[in-house]
């Protein structure tokens, strides 16, 4: 369940992949990617075909359920192999902010990689908290770090994704 407050709602996902920071960093951090891993997203526009460095921007369209609706992403952190963080003022819907914080940690096994998101309600977009609270469901970014685990393992020669 994840940990939810008035107005904040966080969410916390991690997997080992068994492949070194900077390839897992590589591979997560270029859009396509995304677009081939993450269970929800469609389609998207932006830099999607290098990593994406701090400054970048990226439009997602994400669809789940009878839902559809976009979020522009900017990169806030880009420490190369270490941590990737995006954030949007808008996800899906005005007064609904958004950040997603990755961290990459080597471990004897490969790359500890976590993935943190924060969704923040502005004052008067309460009504939005019971959808959020389904977007806040954890088993979407779980099949999305495992799928980005499979991708990343699956290719032996480094950063030839």
């Amino acid at each position: 369940m994840p940990a939810t407050s008035d107005a904040v709602i966080r969410t916390r996902n991690e997997v080992v992949v068994g492949r070194d920071p900077d390839a897992t960093y590589f591979f997560l951090t270029m859009p396509r990617n995304v677009l081939r891993t993450h269970p929800l997203v469609v389609h998207l526009t932006g830099v999607t075909d290098r990593c994406a460095v701090a400054g970048d921007q990226v439009t997602q369209v994400l669809a789940g359920g009878d839902e559809m609706f976009s979020a522009s992403w900017t990169v806030t952190r880009a420490e190369w192999g270490r941590r990737w963080t995006v954030r949007t003022d808008r996800y899906g819907w005005r007064g609904v902010g958004a950040e997603v914080d990755y961290v990459f940690e080597p471990v004897a096994e490969g790359t500890r990689l976590t993935r943190e998101m924060t969704l923040r309600l502005s004052p008067g977009h309460q009504e939005c908290g019971p959808l959020l609270r389904q977007l806040g469901d954890r088993s979407v970014p779980d099949r999305f770090l495992r799928n980005v685990k499979t991708r990343v393992e699956a290719v032996r020669g480094a950063f030839s994704f």
